[in-house]
């Protein structure tokens, strides 16, 4: 239940995903293997990949970035809330 995310943009779904990139699973499982402790995070890594195919390219996403669909900048409204599509 607890672990460190990344929005990535999938170039071959064309959309936005929040993805995991370290998990305490994965923490567990490194110092069960014997693994040392020299981790930024009391959590261990998780290979990123887009959710729907691990052979869709992919990259990091940070606001203020574009749109995956227009190519456009995304925007923040009024409210200060990132405007999103759907």
């Amino acid at each position: 239940m607890c672990c460190a995310t990344q929005t990535i943009l999938c170039f071959d779904c064309r959309k936005l995903f929040d993805v995991e990139t370290h998990t305490l699973e994965a923490f567990g499982k490194q110092l069960a293997a014997g693994i040392p402790e020299e981790l930024e995070y009391p959590f261990g890594p998780v290979p990123v990949h887009c959710p729907k195919s691990k052979k869709h390219k992919w990259r990091p996403w940070n606001f203020p970035d574009v749109c995956p669909k227009c190519g456009q900048p995304m925007e923040i409204a009024a409210e200060g809330k990132v405007i999103m599509w759907d």
